[in-house]
């Protein structure tokens, strides 16, 4: 079964966009991943943070 994604979605966008030499859509589809992509990793994080109390990064949490 294949898996469809929000990201799978938007690189569908972007190889239309630079089908049809859209460039403000292709660059619009690499900031929507982007946007995604920062989005999950600060969600992650807090998920982290927040079930992990006893790890030692919750207590000094990374720069990352």
């Amino acid at each position: 079964m294949l898996a469809v994604t929000s990201t799978s979605i938007e690189a569908v966008k972007i190889i239309t966009a630079k089908s049809f030499a859209d460039s403000r859509g292709v660059f619009a589809g690499i900031v929507e991943i982007a946007v995604i992509g920062y989005a999950l990793v600060k969600g992650m994080n807090i998920a982290r943070r927040r079930l992990l109390l006893w790890h030692q990064e919750a207590v000094a949490p990374s720069t990352v």
